[in-house]
Parts: structure tokens; sequence; C-alpha cells
């Protein structure tokens, strides 16, 4: 049975639907590996439940006992929500393989084995946690829609000029901040377009619409928009008024400069940090709209001073194969599976044999034919000596490991599916091919040893961290090789 991934978060319109539209953004990170499960409320918008079920499997539920019984052992949950007690999180602990919860109030004792908190200057001391609990902290473990990690901007002015303002409060902007900071900034004069971002919960809209009309400020509405045309929205624009949620983690992640307030506590995290480290100007606590409109204008009438070079090394890009790594190594002995190869593998092995970077990184750098490969193969699925696994997660073929006895050693050799590299499989299948031979080869040599070829750097650091110790280089065919050594 695959191990599924149950995700849980809160949204409908009285609060909002960021929990739901980020917890989405995670699932189409982890998708690959991973069946996903959606598990919401019947009253969460049609929107947003349409939107899930074009990609996700949904189930509704109403209370957490029935929740619980959805569960297998090699089951996964995260929990995106402030409603989820500590006792459902010990009860989730006791059914399924892994619990991971994404918070910004630390205000519980948790369970989880990872947490996920995307602010700055957060510690593991200001949670109470189990002393499993793994933290994935900061920009590093963004988690932001597949539109906001493309095409990002390369802007590193510190001061501009600013022409036009995006505004977004989020969805259902329930207290209609949107429409208060507009009439603070229609008094000011401003020489600036504003593009509006509503959600479909946006109760104000109508009113919203009479005031553009009568407005001096040329004012654009625009509704429950695409992950794309609001990543579009964003590079258009010159700057964005935006509260310390996931629209600023957009906003930044594309690489453009963004005022930031807050209007509730669990924004306070990431406007904070954000601050602190120069990432954003202060606009403050958006209830105080006045304040937060002379902020505004200050900045489009003297220009701001943002440092987008260092925004840009925090908003790297590269937080989906971070992300992605962590779920690996947190399921791998519940999802991964290592076994005997069989004919049906041949051609498989072929392909990942005559891979460019394979290639270049074998003893014999030429390419492979069919024939030669056939021939090998055949010998060593009958030798007394050679065993080859393939190692598979979640039922996938992601890699393949062979040992062969060779005089005193039994040497380890490995391979990476090209499409499953840099996610920190290769240390996760050494470690588990040892294991699995500690029984298998039970008498002649105890030494695994591993010949990489100088240059192959990346394989040299997997064995060292995998426990091997380095001994003096060998030479094979007029190749020099480093070599590693392991006692079993």
């Amino acid at each position: 049975m695959l191990g599924r991934l149950f995700f849980r978060a809160e949204g409908r319109s009285s609060i909002g639907l960021g929990h739901l539209i980020r917890s989405s953004a995670l699932a189409d990170m982890l998708k690959t590996y991973f069946p996903i499960l959606f598990v919401i409320n019947e009253d969460a918008p049609e929107s947003i439940r349409q939107s899930l079920a074009e990609n996700f499997e949904i189930r509704y539920t109403g209370t957490d006992d029935e929740f619980i019984s959805m569960l297998g052992k090699q089951d996964g949950v995260i929990l995106d929500g402030y409603h989820f007690s500590s006792d459902l999180q010990e009860q989730i602990k006791a059914q399924a393989a892994g619990l991971i919860c994404i918070d910004d109030m630390h205000d519980k004792h948790f369970y989880a084995d990872i947490i996920i908190n995307q602010a700055l200057n957060i510690s593991a001391d200001d949670y109470d946690v189990e002393s499993y609990t793994r933290f994935l902290f900061g920009p590093a473990y963004l988690i932001v829609r597949r539109a906001f990690l493309e095409k990002r901007s390369n802007t590193n002015n510190s001061s501009y000029s600013y022409k036009r303002l995006l505004i977004c409060f989020g969805g259902s902007d329930y207290n209609d901040l949107t429409g208060g900071l507009l009439q603070q900034l229609d008094k000011l004069n401003l020489s600036v377009e504003i593009d509006i971002v509503v959600g479909t919960a946006y109760r104000y809209l109508d009113k919203l619409k009479d005031f553009q009309e009568q407005a001096k400020l040329k004012i654009n509405i625009y509704q429950d928009v695409s992950a794309e045309l609001m990543a579009s929205l964003i590079r258009a624009t010159d700057i964005t008024v935006a509260p310390g949620s996931s629209i600023l983690l957009e906003v930044l992640s594309l690489g453009k400069p963004a005022i930031a307030g807050y209007y509730t506590d669990n924004q306070l995290d990431i406007y904070r940090s954000f601050l602190q480290n120069g990432l954003v100007e202060d606009a403050g606590d958006f209830n105080d709209l006045p304040k937060a409109a002379k902020t505004v204008e200050r900045i489009i009438r003297e220009g701001g001073h943002f440092d987008m070079q260092k925004v840009n090394s925090y908003f790297d890009g590269q937080s989906p194969r971070r992300i992605l790594t962590e779920f690996l190594k947190l399921f791998f002995h519940s999802h991964a599976s290592l076994d005997r190869v069989t004919k049906l593998d041949c051609q498989m092995l072929f392909e990942w044999a005559n891979d460019t970077a394979t290639r270049e990184n074998s003893i014999n750098t030429a390419s492979i034919t069919w024939e030669e490969h056939s021939h090998w193969f055949e010998k060593k699925v009958n030798s007394l000596t050679s065993l080859i696994y393939i190692f598979r997660f979640n039922h996938q073929p992601v890699g393949q490991i062979r040992f062969d006895i060779v005089e005193s050693f039994i040497d380890i050799s490995y391979s990476i599916a090209p499409d499953h590299r840099g996610l920190g499989l290769g240390k996760l299948i050494i470690e588990a091919g040892v294991e699995k031979i500690r029984n298998e080869f039970s008498a002649g040599p105890r030494k695994i040893r591993a010949l990489v070829r100088k240059g192959n750097i990346a394989s040299r650091v997997i064995f060292l961290k995998a426990g091997f110790e380095e001994y003096s280089p060998v030479e094979i065919n007029g190749v020099y090789l480093d070599q590693f050594q392991l006692l079993l």
C-alpha cells in the first residue's frame, strides 16, 4: 500500500483561504512522491474546493475522530491552522507514520516530527516540543505556489521610483482594510496607479467599485485571481503593500520590493523578522490606516530603500528541493524499499547507466551498448558474489545499489535516477544497502569498499556522511580513484 499524505488545513470565508492555498502549494511540491489527500470542512468555499479537486483527492470531515479513522500506519499528516490541538497531534502520532505542522504562533505543545515556520529570527527555544521534533525555519523552506518560483526579478536597486502600487490584504479582508487604505491614499494627491486584489470572500466589492468611480486615483480591481495572474500583477507593479502573510512571501519570492505590516497576531513572526533583517519597509499596524497611508506616501514621494540583493539571497527559489529532501528523509523507513533486481529491470538500468552524469563519473566513461549491458546484467543476476537492489520510494524506482565481492572487499556502487537527484537520496540508499547486506553476505569479507572517481565531489561527501573512512587512492586501468571503507 502506498504511503499517503493527508493535508488538513483550515479555510472558510470568515477566516480566509490562506492555509488552504499554502497547503496546496506544499502538496504540489510533494505530489511526485506521495499520493495527496485534502481533508477539509464542507463549508469551505466552492472556488477552493474546485481548485483542489483538479489536482488532488478531497474528503470532508467535521470531527477529529473521523479524521483519525482515515489514517493508516504508512500515512503522513500535514496540519496547517491554529485550532489543531496538542491532543489531536498526539493521536495522529500514535496512528500515522509522521506529522508535520506549519505554524507561526508557537502557542501550544507540539508532537510534530517537523515544524515549518517561514519567518526569520525564530529558534527551537520559541517552541514547546518533543525531543524528536525537527525545525524548518525561514525562507529557505518557503512555501509558495509554482508561479511565484519562476521568472524572478533581478532588480538590485536600493532606491527606486514608484509609479504603480499593488495592494492586497488577503482574499477575505474581513475588516475592509483595502477600502480604508484607498480612502486615506486618495486624500494625498499621489501620482500613482493602484492595483487592488481581493478574493471571492471579500464582502465589500460593490462599495469598492463605487469608490473606484469617484476616486481621484486610478484604481484597477481584480477579484479571485489565479496564481499566474497574481504573479503577473506583482511583476508589473513597482511596489506592493501586504501583511506579513503568504502574500508578502510571494512578492519577495519574485524579487519585488514591499511595504509590510500586520493586522493579526499570526502575521507578527514574518512581519517583525523581515523588518529586522531589512527586507521590507515598515507600515506597522494596518489597523492604524492613516499612519500606514503616510508611510506609503513617503516611500512613493521620496523613494524606498531596499536591499534587493539581500532579499534574493534569502529567496533563492530552491525551497521545493529542500522541503522535498526533508520529507523523503522523514518518511524513508515507512515508504522506501530495496528489492532484488529482476529481468524486468534490465531496460531501466540500461537507461540509467547511459545517463551523461553517470558515464562521466564511471571508471569507464564510454557509452554502453545494449548487447554489452545485457551480457553484463545476465552475468550479475546469476552471480553468487554480486547483489543488485532497486531502491524504490512509494513503489517508484529512484535508484540502484550494487555489491560485489572482490578479493577481501565487498565493493559498493550506486546511482540515483536522473529525475531524482539532488534530494539527499544517495546517503539514504547507501545506509539502507549496507544494512541490507549485513545478513546477505554473512560469510566472507567484512569490509565494504567504495571507489570514487576523482572529481566526483558529491559521492565523496555522501560516503563520508554515511560513515565511511577515507583510505589511500587506488589506480584501475590508469584511472585514479578515491577509496572509502566501512567495516560491517
